[in-house]
This record gives structure tokens, C-alpha cells and sequence, in this order.
């Protein structure tokens, strides 16, 4: 229905910003709304799974409840550790693609070529380009977990 609605749109209204945003706003309720159903489908499907280990956990020695109890809290904080680990490498990684994105446009792009020419960067950038690869390579070799 909504897109129905757009197509039927004249341009000179579609490129208006308030037309644009309203039509961003509603694009975004939709997803969030198909999104709410998932998780609501997911949460459900995680209490019942719940239910279902507990009863089975409850049948079993409690030692074995026991032993159950420390793999999980050790395997939570190797997990959280690990998470730490790869949010601070994810975060270095992305400031490298950042950069690397920046010149390879610059390099590549067709709305860039005639300042590229006109000022003489095409070697300072593929030199920058060449500095930033060889760091980003190191990186990538030194952070990695054994």
C-alpha cells in the first residue's frame, strides 16, 4: 500500500526533504515492526527452551547440575572476554577501512579526477594508500588470537 502510494507521487513532490523524511519514517516503522514479530517469535522460542533444559537439568545428580553451572559461567566469561577482545580490534579494523575507503574513492572516483589531476595527488595518495595497507596488515597479523 505504501509503496503503491509513492509510485503514484509526482518527482517534484518525492524530492521535497519533508516528503523524503516522512517517507524514511514510514520505510523504518515498517521494518521495526516486521523486527518486533522476530523477536517476539525468538523470545518465545528461548522461554520454551528454557522450560525444556530445566526439566531435563532437574532429572539429572547434583553434581552433574553442578558441573553444568561452572562450564556455563566459565564459557560466559571467556565469551565476554573474547567480546572485549573483538570489539577493541573491530574498532581499530574500522578507523583502517575508514581511511582505506576515503582514498580508494578519492583514487577511483569519477568526481575526483580532475583535482587529482589538477593538483598532482594521484602518487601522494597512493602512497598514503600503500602506508595505511602495510600498517592495516600488521594489525591484522599481530591481533590475532591464538
Amino acid at each position: 500500500m505504501f509503496y503503491h502510494h509513492v509510485s503514484q507521487m509526482d518527482y517534484e513532490t518525492l524530492e521535497m526533504p519533508s516528503v523524503l523524511d516522512m517517507q524514511n519514517r514510514a520505510q523504518d516503522t515498517m521494518r521495526s515492526s516486521l523486527a518486533i514479530v522476530d523477536q517476539i517469535f525468538n523470545l518465545c522460542s528461548a522461554i520454551i527452551s528454557i522450560v525444556l533444559m530445566g526439566t531435563i537439568i532437574s532429572t539429572l545428580h547434583p553434581v552433574i547440575i553442578f558441573v553444568v553451572a561452572v562450564v556455563v559461567f566459565v564459557n560466559s566469561r571467556a565469551t565476554k572476554w573474547l567480546n572485549g577482545k573483538q570489539f577493541e580490534i573491530n574498532k581499530e579494523l574500522s578507523f583502517f577501512a575508514r581511511f582505506m575507503l576515503t582514498v580508494t574513492t578519492m583514487i577511483s572516483g569519477f568526481y575526483f579526477v580532475k583535482e587529482n589531476r589538477l593538483f598532482g595527488m594521484f602518487p601522494l595518495l597512493i602512497e598514503k594508500y600503500k602506508k595505511k595497507a602495510v600498517k592495516n596488515s600488521r594489525f591484522r597479523r599481530n591481533c590475532r588470537l591464538h
